[in-house]
């Protein structure tokens, strides 16, 4: 029971520091997702991608409308996993960049989008 209070924890405190950094969009794996937008009382709005980065399943179609309309939308994941190894992948053979944060066991990868 320790492990699982501190994991909800640290998923709530995740939410409280995206709110405050504005990171509202995001993109995330299937069960992180659900888990995200719940906690966040619909606050973060998350669109699921699977681990090798293609469009997921999300439940809720119109989440996924509004996160890919966001090109500011980030992708927020747990360290250490494929998703993470997959991304950073990608990253590094794209011409897009990003600012990466580790919190609480997550790694978020926030776009660098020009001023307009």
């Amino acid at each position: 029971m320790p492990a699982i209070h501190k994991n909800d924890a640290q998923v709530s405190d995740l939410m409280q520091k995206l709110i405050q950094m504005h990171i509202t969009y995001i993109y995330s794996g299937y069960w992180q997702c659900d888990r995200f937008i719940f906690e966040a009382q619909e606050k973060v709005i998350c669109a699921v991608v699977n681990e090798d980065l293609s469009q997921g399943l999300t439940r809720y179609a119109p989440y996924a409308t509004i996160v890919h309309a966001d090109p500011r939308a980030s992708y927020v994941f747990p360290q250490n996993t494929p998703y993470q190894v997959n991304f950073e992948r990608k990253i590094a053979q794209s011409h897009q960049h990003f600012r990466k944060l580790v919190i609480d066991g997550y790694v978020i990868y926030q776009p660098i989008v020009p001023a307009q």
